[in-house]
């Protein structure tokens, strides 16, 4: 059978290779697909042992069967919001009917890629200028500024007396001795949306709230630059800040979106927490 198989951020760059039709014996796994790109390269360490796999834009487990044409993806951990060891912070929010919003952070560590240059706008789906705005579930993935008003229309209402509006802004950092001049992101974009619907659903669930609201950038940021908010609407503020530091922090561990740092020298991607999933390497 034949597949379709996708591959992001630092394993791309290590396998020298994004996307690719691959043929298996039938009956195949997604397990199947993991091993014959971990036969190729020895060298994927813990980066391959942390791989999760998705089928049709899905988390799935290693057995988890194939069928004729299916998508199958490789991601590594995701890296999509800030780590210790990265200049991307989550330190900047504002909030109306309310103070600061909390920022988390997830521990992490840079590393550097073998192999191939990756392009500033990969993903399944075509890349798009600008988004055309979020969608009804109110998530987006935009190439250029976060609109932030916009995030925080969508959240307020007559009834909610806190608004909580979180920005991770790229800070100014240095990376082996040198200035971060800028972070680059790319996404499993279709997954990536799907992940952030079934987050703001969830935080509604868990949390007394009325809305969420997100974005997250693709492409270049610079430094200075919002890379992700997120705007909670709830009649109070204690469930607005709690919603909105669960949402950071499950968007940062769990959207497959990855990000390098650049200097003058240089690029590396930052290493993400692994997902709580079933690893391929396992």
């Amino acid at each position: 059978m034949r597949v379709r198989v996708l591959l992001f951020g630092p394993l791309a760059a290590r396998l020298n290779r994004r996307e690719e039709v691959l043929e298996l014996d039938d009956p195949a796994t997604a397990a199947d697909v993991y091993r014959h790109y971990a036969g190729a390269d020895a060298a994927l360490g813990a980066l391959g042992r942390d791989v999760l796999l998705a089928v049709n834009a899905e988390f799935a487990a290693p057995d988890t069967s194939l069928a004729e044409q299916d998508e199958v993806a490789l991601l590594p951990p995701m890296s999509g919001g800030s780590s210790a060891a990265s200049p991307e912070e989550p330190s900047a929010a504002s909030s109306a009917g309310a103070g600061a919003a909390p920022g988390g952070g997830v521990a992490g560590a840079l590393l550097g890629a073998a192999g191939a240059e990756s392009s500033s706008d990969p993903g399944s789906a075509a890349a798009a200028a600008e988004s055309p705005g979020p969608d009804r579930s109110g998530v987006e993935l935009v190439r250029g500024p976060i609109a932030l008003d916009r995030l925080r229309q969508m959240v307020a209402a007559a009834g909610h007396g806190g608004v909580v509006v979180f920005e991770g802004v790229t800070r100014a950092d240095v990376l082996d001795g040198q200035p971060v001049l800028y972070l680059e992101y790319e996404a499993y974009e279709e997954m990536a949306l799907r992940r952030m619907r079934e987050l703001a659903a969830e935080a509604r669930r868990r949390f007394a709230i009325g809305a969420v609201a997100m974005a997250h950038r693709l492409g270049r940021v610079a430094v200075g630059e919002a890379s992700v908010a997120i705007a909670v609407g709830a009649p109070h503020r204690g469930p607005a800040f709690a919603a909105c530091a669960w949402t950071i922090t499950e968007l940062k561990r769990s959207v497959p979106i990855w990000k390098r740092e650049h200097t003058a020298e240089g690029q590396r991607w930052a290493e993400g927490t692994p997902f709580a999933g079933e690893r391929a390497g396992e």
